[in-house]
């Protein structure tokens, strides 16, 4: 078909090209954020279950401030070795699925 500057008259004038498939960068985004909100939620509230005895002190103790400080370091490094093991597999997956591509398209 006849072309401008490269670009075909159809997609200057009406058919736009095809859209790339699978989630915007805006929709991983929101679903990032989504994540660590749930991620916060649920440190919280467990580390307030098991350190906070009362809420009855409008300030925490020594002790429940401590309790709290090594839950959430110990939450948080949790999260961490959990999101590496994941990131690994998920590389490992990726590196597979290449290699079985290239032995289908026979490169």
């Amino acid at each position: 078909g006849l072309s401008v500057a490269g670009m075909s008259l159809s997609s200057l004038f009406g058919s736009a090209p095809a859209q790339p498939s699978g989630p915007s960068a805006l929709d991983v985004a929101k679903a990032e954020i989504q994540a660590q909100t749930d991620l916060f939620h649920k440190m919280t509230l467990m580390c307030q279950k098991k350190c906070v005895a009362h809420h009855r002190d409008g300030e925490l103790s020594v002790g429940e401030m401590s309790c709290l400080d090594r839950c959430v370091g110990k939450f948080m490094e949790a999260n961490l070795k959990v999101a590496e093991a994941n990131r690994e597999m998920t590389e490992k997956a990726d590196a597979l699925n290449q290699k079985q591509q290239n032995m289908i398209g026979g490169n």
